[in-house]
């Protein structure tokens, strides 16, 4: 018996989704390690992307979509860092 996480990613549309879950999750994860190794609060990083307190909290709890890289991009910016990827290889369902 398959776990849902295996049977979603059973098909390529399934990975395809689980992967932008996983990409979005590791995003808000990794503002949130951020902010919190450089001491940056949620209004100081607001304040230096020019957007709302609310904002900010939206995208960490995961409830405001992330429209673009350009968004990402910059608010990795405003705290002082640059965002580093790495890949690595995925089974891919034919």
């Amino acid at each position: 018996m398959r776990t849902l996480v295996e049977e979603l990613q059973s098909t390529p549309d399934g990975q395809r989704l689980y992967l932008q879950e996983w990409t979005l999750l590791g995003i808000t994860e990794l503002i949130s390690e951020v902010m919190k190794q450089k001491k940056i609060s949620c209004s100081e990083l607001s304040e230096k992307l020019n957007k709302s307190p609310f904002y900010i909290i939206k995208i960490l709890e995961d409830e405001e979509e992330l429209s673009s890289f350009r968004e990402i991009s910059d608010i990795f910016w405003a705290m002082g860092v640059k965002l580093k990827f790495d890949v690595e290889p995925i089974y891919v369902a034919t």
